[in-house]
């Protein structure tokens, strides 16, 4: 029967919406994986569930959810996104792989066993991948330690690597014991009643008996350690020994950090201004101080205000380190849920800026927190000030206000500080000038022994002296690369499309701007974001145009700065770090790398902690390269090696500094290299030289760049400063001034940093 004109219609607008609907979820699909190689979890996963509600049949967007999901650890909604994935594809490799590990962590072993033999069933007479190969020899493995005698009750008790912060029956009879201030002895004996240690297991005297025990989570021994957990919080009232450091991961922890945080704790009752030299790890002390604090119970709502530029990086450091989940006000939740964002979340990291709004102070501030920590504590230095006044206002048990810089030109200002952590202690403010300060000069203290003293009771300042502290020499060179004609075309006609789009509003500024940033790394790493503006916005025929042709334009077989790469490391004989902002630019090297003889490695961020610390080992012992992204090599110490190449430069200086950070950081004993691509006419050229020759950022001491830009324009991203200079019309003028305005920048900072070592010498060290 022949169908009617309107039949007809209505099924091609069908069609058509369908087709729409699919294009937006893979765009999410892309944005997730944006999210995640940017560290943004949370992000990745709320993306991911509008892209599979979108279309619930997305095979790879369910499989990516739930490897998501099992990256932060709730493989309770791993497991349902999995087995959507199962139900969609029965016959894929991959979900039965991660079906496999999260019935393993959900302890469903028997579940964890049938998916890894299905998965080799799939895998016989199949031509293996190198990928395939991998799986199939962890997968026996595991297999192996599933079919152990130790792994067949699966009722014991499971001691996690955290048990102050999961969610599971046991971890909160476990969170119920730390808050031993309100426990009697009776009722400490009644949760454990029952629970009996067989007198055979010498525990003490057999080290890998230990370790295999409780890696195999056995009855007995679970039940072993969950008694002494509890008679450590019943018996350490005091803070003479902590019990967060255990928890503390993939950093090394130093003496002086240790006993800051014991002070901070026992002496200074959780209210202390952290004031160690740039680069002795101020975030690390306030992380074991709120550790300590979570793991006692005696801590529960959090708030941690930054600046704007620094809320990814403590969110990121808080987790990786602390095993600690901040919510932050990136995330889109803060946008989505308004005031109960801030009533309902127990740990949020804000920007200050954000916090004291209008719109959300008076809220914050009828909320009772356990701890606020404010971080680069300087801006809060004068008290008519909003910032002074809006942390002021808090409700606030615990409070560490974190500054290298207390004070810049006045007594005032560390007055100022000092009452936000103990009013009272330096008494009114005409007292203390007339005490403290000499007439005629706020900068100059009179009366040091009695202030020194004052200031001991809330104050602990590190130098780098009492650290000992000695890195070995750094030695940075930038090699112009020019680009050959077809990559200056490609870079030359993205820019003034980019240029044209970001003055007219034609797409937003911030894919205006990840575009050229994208164009500085490689013409690979435009084409997901050019792809998506097709699909995704509604763009005009001429620009429709226009992108097409980038498109095309960006199908190149070789770039300059890749060949000047294969020749640095094919003559060089050192292992060599080769960083990369975008993941297609990494597979496009690896290939090059590997196509000429050169082994290489690669850690990125949609990699698992196993599968990066497995290929960082391969590094270590057979490969000659790494690649790796900003993510992937963040938390990570790899000071066997001394030579590093930025293929590309982050527009942001702090992720230049953190990638030198990687190696040229504690442990370290040869002298490091740092080798710049940039090639002449691009904005990461502008950069470099900004930074290398006006400021000589790689002499600084890791953190003092911060220092400097704090200096520059707290209210603005330092790349939006860039972008607004490269699309004007006179970038030259533009670069030069903001090259003025850094190098006032550094001579500001350097004054307050002499002066301060002048008044504070070493008189409030540990």
């Amino acid at each position: 029967m022949k169908k009617s004109r309107k039949t007809r219609k209505r099924e091609k607008r069908g069609k058509e919406h369908l087709s729409y609907l699919k294009g937006k979820s893979l765009w999410l699909f892309y944005e997730a994986r944006e999210a995640m190689e940017r560290g943004k979890e949370n992000l990745a996963i709320e993306m991911l569930n509008r892209a599979v509600k979108i279309d619930p049949e997305f095979f790879h967007g369910h499989l990516f959810l739930g490897s998501a999901y099992q990256e932060i650890g709730d493989y309770n909604l791993a497991l349902r996104s999995l087995l959507k994935a199962k139900q969609i594809d029965p016959f894929s490799t991959v979900v039965y792989y991660y079906l496999g590990n999260v019935y393993f962590n959900l302890n469903m072993l028997e579940q964890a066993l049938q998916s890894y033999n299905y998965l080799l069933s799939l895998l016989k007479g199949k031509k293996l991948t190198q990928i395939d190969r991998e799986i199939k020899k962890e997968v026996k493995e595991k297999i192996l330690i599933l079919k152990s005698p130790l792994k067949e009750k699966e009722n014991s008790f499971s001691i996690t690597q955290n048990f102050s912060e999961q969610a599971t029956v046991k971890d909160k009879q476990i969170q119920d014991l730390s808050k031993f201030q309100t426990l009697s002895q009776t009722s400490l004996q009644e949760i454990f009643t029952g629970l009996k240690i067989p007198k055979k297991f010498k525990f003490e005297e057999n080290n890998s008996l230990l370790e295999a025990l409780e890696r195999e989570k056995y009855e007995p021994f679970a039940s072993y350690r969950l008694r002494v957990q509890a008679n450590e919080l019943f018996l350490l009232k005091g803070f003479d020994r902590l019990l967060c450091l255990k928890e503390v991961k993939g950093v090394k922890k130093f003496w002086y950090q240790i006993e800051t945080a014991k002070k901070a704790l026992k002496y200074f009752r959780g209210r202390v201004l952290l004031c160690d030299e740039v680069g002795l790890g101020k975030t690390i002390e306030a992380g074991m101080i709120l550790k300590e604090y979570l793991i006692r119970g005696l801590v529960r709502k959090v708030l941690i205000l930054v600046p704007p530029s620094l809320v990814i990086q403590w969110e990121d450091e808080m987790a990786s380190k602390f095993n600690i989940k901040f919510i932050t006000t990136d995330s889109p939740s803060y946008l989505e849920k308004g005031e109960l964002f801030w009533k309902k979340n127990d740990l949020i990291i804000a920007s200050i800026n954000i916090a004291k709004s209008k719109k959300n102070s008076r809220i914050i501030t009828e909320i009772d927190y356990d701890m606020v920590i404010v971080d680069e504590a300087h801006h809060l230095k004068n008290r008519n000030t909003l910032n002074w006044k809006f942390v002021n206002s808090l409700k606030k048990k615990f409070i560490l206000l974190l500054t290298a810089t207390p004070v810049h030109n006045d007594l005032m200002e560390l007055y100022n500080l000092i009452t936000l952590l103990k009013p009272g202690q330096l008494k009114t403010p005409s007292s203390f000038r007339k005490i403290f300060v000499v007439r005629g000069d706020p900068r100059i203290p009179k009366n040091r022994e009695k202030l020194r003293e004052l200031l001991s009771e809330v104050m602990i300042r590190n130098t780098r002296s009492i650290a000992n502290i000695n890195l070995p020499k750094r030695y940075a060179t930038t090699i112009k690369v020019p680009m050959e004609e077809e990559e200056k075309r490609f870079y030359e006609n993205l820019s003034s499309f980019v240029r044209e789009a970001y003055l007219s509003n034609t797409i937003n500024k911030f894919t205006s701007t990840l575009l050229q940033m994208e164009a500085g790394s490689s013409p690979f790493a435009t084409r997901s974001t050019l792809l998506n503006l097709i699909k995704r916005e509604k763009l005009s025929l001429n620009a429709l145009e226009k992108v097409k042709q980038l498109l095309d334009l960006s199908n190149l077989s070789s770039l300059a700065k890749a060949e000047k790469l294969v020749e640095m490391v094919s003559k060089n004989k050192e292992k060599i770090i080769v960083f990369t902002n975008y993941l297609e630019t990494q597979i496009f090297l690896a290939k090059k790398l590997t196509q000429r003889g050169v082994e290489c490695s690669l850690i990125n961020g949609t990699l698992s902690s196993i599968e990066k610390e497995r290929n960082i080992g391969l590094f270590q012992d057979k490969a000659k390269v790494l690649l790796s992204t900003q993510i992937g090599g963040e938390g990570k110490n790899l000071t066997f090696c001394n030579t590093m190449i930025n293929y590309d430069l982050s527009w942001n200086p702090m992720r230049i500094e953190q990638r030198i950070g990687r190696i040229h950081r504690i442990g370290q004993k040869r002298d490091v290299f740092v080798f710049n691509f940039s090639a002449p006419g691009t904005v990461e050229d502008y950069i470099i030289d900004i930074l290398d020759k006006k400021i000589n950022m790689f002499e600084l001491v890791l953190g003092e760049m911060d220092m400097i830009l704090g200096n520059l324009d707290e209210s603005r991203d330092f790349s939006d400063i860039i972008m607004d200079i490269w699309i004007s019309e006179d970038r030259e003028k533009g670069f030069k001034e903001l090259g003025e305005k850094l190098l006032q920048a550094k001579k500001r900072y350097l004054e307050v940093k002499k002066y301060e070592q002048e008044m504070l010498q070493h008189d409030y060290e540990l």
